[in-house]
């Protein structure tokens, strides 16, 4: 959030929280992930902290343990108990929306253009603007100082929260809630404390969102959607995400927190990308797949894990033949198993070897989760200088695996030059 004019820290905070008596001017709020030059942010552990300083903010809020890292002179220091409810505090200060959901608030400086098509049950607060040939359907709400373009099509039961700014030719489907409070919270005394968002939406000219979606407000910056993208239906889009020109998202994705994505991108069903990732120019992701790190632009991912989506087909066909191929010899006798993977497996699974026979399948017959399972690979791989093909690939399978095909697969790549 950049504030109307700059101010003092002073203005700000008491002497006592001013450390060194630093006093510069700040332009405006921030948290670390948005965080830039001229911007107050707040840093409470190690991790934000060491973020923080990089991007070199004017201030940072922080404790007295933490301030004792930063050399004098370099960035301006608040030093508090806790500076995440102090930084609260600053926005809760600064909220322009803070009574914007307030009974009996005086509806003025509406500005609705003469052509527009508004149903009866359109609910506006003050100082909105709807643009010329734009259609809003029942039970539609805009919030305070909302702003419309022409020729929208907002559906039935659509809620656009305070601020947000749409521009001309966009769809909205049925039941959408653009602006809304973002899922972000940090942990305080055993329970969980929320951010206070003070950011926007912005949503570019011709972008289409499907029913039943929610684009979350960014808490102190700006969540944007790019000039002709789609969004399917039930496609959520957390709070600081920036979505580029001409991007698709199809239903029920999950796009975290600050996730960027680049122009021309495709992102497929139940596909889900993790905060902060940022996903490159004409990348395509293939349905059900996690984004967990950053992807390259032109790639093409997909797995539980992404990985390159060639490698995950070679990874997902090499374990379908090892499995095929191996399960008709096996005859259910403890002593064909390699004495390295028995070992392992007893090991890392808490069995006595009489448990475990060659048919045995690893989930569903000796009861490994997700972590034994990821366990045992490595554990395997270090026993026998080995590299599955991938890791994403083996835990897909592992359900049908058997110790047999586990065996198999050792011996074949233990065999490679």
């Amino acid at each position: 959030m950049q504030f109307s004019r700059p101010l003092l820290l002073s203005d700000l905070f008491s002497d006592d929280e001013l450390h060194a008596g630093r006093s510069p001017l700040i332009a405006g709020l921030n948290v670390v992930a948005k965080v830039k030059d001229g911007d107050l942010t707040f840093a409470d552990n190690e991790g934000y902290f060491q973020r923080a300083k990089s991007k070199r903010p004017t201030a940072i809020i922080t404790t007295r343990d933490l301030a004792s890292q930063v050399q004098a002179g370099d960035i301006a220091i608040i030093i508090c108990p806790d500076p995440f409810l102090r930084f609260r505090q600053i926005c809760e200060t600064f909220d322009p929306y803070m009574d914007a959901d307030r009974p009996g608030m005086d509806i003025i400086g509406i500005a609705v253009d003469q052509t527009a098509l508004l149903h009866p049950s359109v609910s506006l607060g003050p100082r909105t603007i709807i643009g010329a040939g734009s259609i809003m359907g029942p039970n539609v709400s805009v919030g305070c100082d909302a702003q419309i373009g022409g020729d929208c099509r907002i559906c039935a039961g659509v809620t656009i929260e305070a601020g947000v700014k749409i521009g001309e030719r966009v769809v909205i489907g049925v039941g959408s809630v653009i602006g809304g409070r973002p899922n972000a919270y940090r942990r305080k005394d055993g329970s969980f404390l929320s951010y206070h968002a003070i950011g926007n939406v912005e949503i570019a000219n011709d972008v289409e969102i499907g029913a039943l979606c929610s684009i979350d407000r960014c808490i102190t910056d700006i969540t944007s959607i790019g000039r002709g993208s789609r969004i399917g239906n039930g496609v959520q889009i957390g709070h600081g995400a920036m979505i580029a020109h001409d991007v698709l998202i199809v239903s029920h994705c999950a796009i975290a927190g600050d996730v960027l994505i680049g122009a021309g991108a495709s992102v497929y069903g139940q596909a889900g990308v993790a905060a902060g990732v940022q996903i490159g120019e004409a990348v395509t992701v293939y349905g059900r797949t996690g984004v967990t790190k950053n992807v390259e632009p032109g790639a093409s991912v997909m797995g539980n894990y992404a990985m390159e989506a060639g490698k995950y087909k070679w990874c997902e066909a090499t374990l379908r033949n090892m499995a095929s191929q191996n399960r008709a010899t096996a005859e259910g006798d403890v002593s064909v198993i390699p004495q390295g993977v028995l070992e392992v497996l007893t090991d890392k699974l808490g069995l006595n070897s009489d448990a475990i026979s060659i048919e045995s399948r690893l989930m569903l017959d000796l009861g490994a989760d997700s972590l034994d399972l990821q366990e045992i690979l490595v554990a395997l791989e270090d026993r026998f200088a080995i590299k599955f093909p991938g890791s994403a690939a083996f835990e897909s399978q592992a359900k049908i695996m058997t110790v047999g095909d586990i065996s198999a697969a050792v011996g074949k790549l233990s065999s490679r030059p």
